[in-house]
């Protein structure tokens, strides 16, 4: 009796442990997610450190970090960035993970869903220019029209093209028409590869059906530039240059065009004119158009006359060169880059006597100097300009200037005209500078001495000035200098080519 108890008593305790052996399996009962985590549901409590080991959710195939939080049998899996939208993800839950008793997970747990909302597949709908097409006019840009928006780093990564150019991209509005947009113009006579590679994607993370390869050629010409001459006026007037055709009455604000039928490569153009070496060019390329340079002329002589021939060699950009030379002779003579110059100057040597208030101005009592006569000897009368004796003392000079200019500036005559001497020979004080009109210098006594270059043609524009002050002079010899420096300008800012000097021994 006692033997059948114990062997009772022996099946109970076993019967119990099989029983707690087969109703506390372990294993996932559920599992969901929201945008901020991740909840797994198991039959029984789990073990933290094996679950945080065995668990494991990927990202489009690549597994991401997170913190997990446990409560009873649920598991909240918290990713850094959430659960985000447009990916593939895949939970897995390997048999290491136990439950609080123990009991290892029943079996490996596998899981897959998807936030991308969209699926459809992306591709390309059409190129401009196509596949294989010879491009023979101006080319501004490639065309790419795509079904979906693209995502835009992907298709800096994804897209290449031959031979390599500096280009922007226009994504347009919606994303699917993406504009190639060279920085400069498309090199031409060029065959142009373009790929995309099958890593393009979309803004919903679908790629590329496949990979895509396009090429295409770009302006295949033999035609030589021609190209016309036109010189533009201040008024932006613009007139046609012949060849052969010579120029005059220009006054330096001109402007001559080179003018190209097409396109031309950017290059030095004055490396194509042949000019003389005193002139100076400088020229202006129109970057936009590409067809036209502005060229001006700088440090040229009045009235002097020069020859420019434009040759040929310019390079269009299918590297075909002009083949046309012309000449012009360019005349700069205009009336308003007349410069002023020195005719005459009258210097008082004697008494000038005045008879009822006109002066008796002659050549007798008066010393005539201009570029002829230059380095001669000067005499004043010993008995008027006695020895430290201060005496008034006087001297005309006359200059020419442009005919379109009010005469010479008098300011510019106070400020560039001096006086001096050297071993004490004599001191000479200006005090006075004023601008004689040509119709009255019968009241200054001195018609006799401007008559004949106030009738001579050879002038434009005669101004007189007479220059008033005191001489003192002395037994001494010695040098008496009158500078005339060459900023005395007109009233058109026409100033003298070179600075006068005259030196006289007195």
């Amino acid at each position: 009796m006692c033997k059948f108890c114990t062997s009772i008593a022996i099946f109970i305790i076993f019967l119990n442990s099989c029983t707690q052996f087969i109703w506390n399996k372990f294993s996932v009962k559920n599992y969901s997610y929201t945008e901020d985590f991740l909840s797994i549901e198991f039959s029984t409590e789990p073990d933290k450190n094996s679950c945080k080991k065995a668990i494991n959710l990927k990202k489009d195939n690549e597994s991401i970090e997170g913190r997990f939080e446990f409560n009873n049998k649920i598991v909240n899996f918290y990713p850094e960035n959430g659960i985000q939208e447009n990916y593939d993800w895949e939970l897995v839950i390997d048999k290491n993970a136990e439950s609080i008793d123990g009991v290892s997970l029943e079996k490996p747990f596998l899981a897959k869903f998807s936030t991308r909302i969209d699926i459809d597949e992306l591709y390309l709908k059409s190129i401009s220019p196509t596949d294989g097409s010879i491009v023979n006019e101006k080319l501004n840009n490639i065309k790419l029209l795509f079904s979906k928006c693209i995502n835009k780093k992907s298709f800096f990564e994804s897209f290449s093209i031959i031979p390599k150019i500096d280009y922007y991209i226009d994504f347009g509005e919606d994303g699917t028409e993406i504009l190639i947009v060279p920085q400069e113009n498309f090199p031409i006579n060029e065959e142009y590869e373009i790929k995309i590679s099958n890593t393009l994607m979309d803004n919903s993370r679908n790629y590329l059906n496949k990979e895509f390869e396009s090429s295409f050629y770009y302006l295949i010409d033999e035609k030589t530039p021609d190209y016309s001459i036109n010189i533009k006026d201040i008024n932006n007037q613009i007139k046609i240059i012949n060849d052969g055709e010579v120029l005059d009455n220009l006054c330096g604000t001109e402007t001559l065009i080179w003018e190209f039928s097409e396109e031309v490569q950017e290059t030095n153009f004055l490396d194509y004119i042949e000019y003389p070496q005193s002139l100076m060019l400088s020229y202006d390329f129109d970057v936009v158009k590409k067809n036209s340079v502005a060229i001006n002329v700088s440090n040229f002589e009045y009235p002097k006359a020069y020859k420019i021939k434009f040759k040929c060699g310019v390079k269009d950009l299918c590297e075909n060169e002009s083949e046309k030379e012309m000449c012009i002779e360019l005349i700069y003579n205009s009336q308003k880059i007349a410069p002023v110059s020195f005719i005459k100057g009258f210097i008082q040597i004697d008494d000038w006597e005045e008879n009822e208030g006109i002066l008796k101005i002659n050549k007798e009592n008066t010393f005539i100097f201009d570029e002829l006569n230059n380095w001669t000897q000067l005499n004043l009368n010993g008995e008027y300009y006695s020895e430290h004796d201060k005496k008034n003392w006087a001297l005309f000079v006359v200059f020419d200037s442009s005919k379109e200019s009010s005469g010479v500036d008098i300011a510019s005559v106070i400020q560039n005209l001096s006086i001096s001497s050297t071993n004490g020979c004599c001191s000479v004080v200006l005090k006075k500078v004023e601008a004689i009109e040509i119709d009255k210098i019968e009241a200054y006594g001195i018609k006799e001495l401007f008559d004949s270059v106030i009738k001579s043609d050879e002038y434009n524009n005669l101004s007189i000035f007479k220059i008033s002050g005191t001489l003192s002079n002395s037994s001494e010899q010695g040098l008496l200098m009158i500078s005339l420096s060459k900023y005395i300008c007109d009233s058109l800012k026409n100033e003298m080519k070179d600075d006068a000097l005259f030196v006289f021994n007195k």
